[in-house]
């Protein structure tokens, strides 16, 4: 039975079970019949409703995804023994976030393909989706030795997800064995330097990259990463006499970081520096949130809380949107080192709707880092305000009740605070936390019992 005849059968109405095992007895390959039912079925839905045209358009982003798809079924069904369709088929599907279909494609096509290096590459994709980590490990490590460049970097991405970090390296050293001039494998391998805390090793990778003849800003900008983790981030500046110089710009060897209270002096920070490396790369291109975040931590572990802010400020909001988790984290710590709340607290929302299952985590500690803000300013309202805003997100949390009920009696609300008190004695508080409840629950009642004699 062809593959014409099957869809023909389907057109007409044939019932699903009969056609499946009137198929199986023609020895038709059981990949080729879930293809193209998934084919035919998604002409079918497109044909049952007038308004497909109509939400298709309101959907434009989808319809390239859908013709690709669309063509790499028809060519799987044509070609059931292409194990090279089928994985693009897979990767197709992946790509188009549609990881249900991309698993039982993988489910189908599993026993035919298994071992095969494009399929299991295809599928090592969609395991990295699901964080299937062991899985990518399985299909990948076989093939490490012959694996492209972002097969092994999913590899190592995996590896060190289960904290297999040797491993994970000695995979990118094979890759780089075969491409030794790859940015993307030399950039992954510093990295995982970096990450680890090694900022020296980092540095040394760096140099191996440019030896092998590697020239590209995204080193630079790893340079300023690692340079900064050495704690070198405006290096030995210092203040030199300029004429007409500006921030940003570099003169003789200096990167001019701003003009001092003398007319004509300028701090300048010299070219090893990170700040100055930071720079460096963005001057040649590397116009990434990533490197811009370099910079403005350098200047907030200096202390210079505005100077990050203003960084923050050059660009627009969807600029920094592109940034990973650390990248959010860091873009809320600048903000609130700043004292700018709620801007803070806006980004802190973002992240925690990007990772649903640290959403409660995420801005508890965002609540929290607001209230100890408004505390330092001394509004005592705004403080409490973001406090019971935590404690709605972990009301279990006996610290963040003890928190809270000193927050109501410095605020000189102490009924509320007196029975928050009483409650968490019942909950056995730290000595110290009992010693300082005590004493003012003593405190409330002398001060009752005199309100009483008046």
């Amino acid at each position: 039975m062809g593959v014409s005849s099957m869809i023909a059968c389907m057109v007409f109405k044939a019932r699903p079970r009969q056609l499946r095992l009137h198929c199986w007895a023609e020895g038709v390959p059981f990949l080729t019949i879930f293809l193209v039912c998934a084919l035919v079925n998604g002409y079918s839905a497109r044909a049952q409703s007038s308004s497909a045209d109509a939400a298709s358009s309101a959907q434009p982003a989808s319809a390239p995804a859908d013709d690709v798809i669309e063509r790499l079924s028809r060519r799987v069904a044509d070609r059931p023994d292409d194990a090279a369709a089928a994985a693009q088929l897979i990767t197709a599907n992946v790509a188009a976030d549609r990881l249900d279909m991309a698993d039982r494609l993988i489910e189908a096509a599993e026993k035919r393909f298994g071992g095969h290096t494009e399929f299991e590459a295809a599928a090592a994709y969609a395991d990295e989706r699901r964080e299937r980590w062991e899985n990518v490990v399985g299909r990948l490590w076989p093939l490490v030795s012959s694996a492209s460049v972002d097969d092994a970097m999913r590899l190592a991405r995996a590896m060190r997800k289960l904290n297999r970090n040797d491993e994970a390296d000695a995979a990118i050293r094979a890759a780089l064995d075969r491409s030794a001039t790859s940015v993307p494998l030399w950039c992954a391998w510093i990295d995982a330097a970096i990450n680890d805390n090694r900022p020296a090793a980092a540095l040394e990778r760096i140099r191996n990259a440019r030896d092998a003849g590697v020239s590209d800003p995204r080193l630079t900008y790893r340079a300023a990463r690692a340079t900064s983790r050495l704690e070198h981030g405006f290096g030995k500046a210092e203040v030199r006499a300029l004429s007409n110089a500006r921030p940003g710009q570099f003169v003789d060897g200096w990167l001019v970081l701003e003009a001092t209270a003398q007319t004509g002096r300028y701090l300048c920070a010299p070219t090893a520096s990170a700040v100055a490396l930071a720079r460096e790369a963005l001057d040649a291109g590397m116009d990434e949130p990533e490197c811009l975040l370099v910079q403005a931590d350098i200047w907030n572990r200096a202390g210079r809380f505005a100077a990050a802010r203003e960084i923050l400020k050059s660009r627009p909001e969807e600029y920094w949107r592109s940034v990973d988790d650390v990248g959010l984290e860091q873009i809320s710590r600048f903000l609130f080192d700043a004292g700018d709340v709620n801007t803070g607290v806006s980004w802190s929302r973002i992240r925690a709707e990007r990772s649903p299952a640290r959403r409660d985590e995420i801005l508890t500690a965002a609540f929290l880092r607001a209230a100890d803000v408004f505390n330092q300013r001394g509004d005592a309202e705004l403080h409490r305000d973001y406090l019971r805003r935590a404690m709605e997100l972990r009301p279990a949390d006996d610290g963040l009740k003890l928190r809270l009920a000193d927050a109501d009696w410095s605020a000189g609300d102490r009924e509320r605070a007196v029975k928050a008190y009483r409650a968490l004695l019942e909950a056995r508080p730290s000595a110290e936390a009992e010693v300082r409840i005590l004493e003012r629950l003593a405190e409330w009642q002398t001060s009752q019992a005199g309100s009483e004699r008046r």
